[in-house]
């Protein structure tokens, strides 16, 4: 296990990102949040005006970088691949509004709930 690559890869990957956190705290962070994925979900959420906490309103530029980088680099090594399905946003509104137009009757949505969108 110890000369397994890929063992390796994944202790210095975790070193590295270890040491970024640490770095962002002391660069300005708060203390607290060097890489924080509940502190990130909390900054978004009052960046979208959803909560009144002044000092969590903002979108962190490192969450976008995190994001524009996971999906280059899954472009450049072609791992890139929609697996939504032939319909995906259409078949989410489903659902949304499926559950929200539950009929007090019957514990399953019933086909007339979603009258506005297409049957599948």
């Amino acid at each position: 296990m110890l000369r397994d690559r890929h063992f390796w890869m994944v202790v210095a990957a975790g070193l590295f990102l270890g040491g970024l956190g640490a770095l962002l705290a002391v660069w300005g962070n708060p203390e607290n949040s060097g890489i924080c994925v509940s502190c990130f979900m909390e900054n978004s959420a009052g960046a979208l005006g959803m909560h009144d906490n002044p000092r969590m309103q903002y979108l962190r530029p490192e969450l976008i970088g995190f994001v524009l980088g996971a999906a280059a680099s899954a472009l450049l090594f072609r791992e890139f691949r929609s697996r939504g399905g032939g319909a995906p946003c259409r078949a989410s509104l489903r659902e949304c509004s499926s559950l929200s137009a539950v009929p007090s009757s019957s514990a399953a949505p019933s086909s007339s709930s979603c009258a506005w969108l297409p049957a599948t």
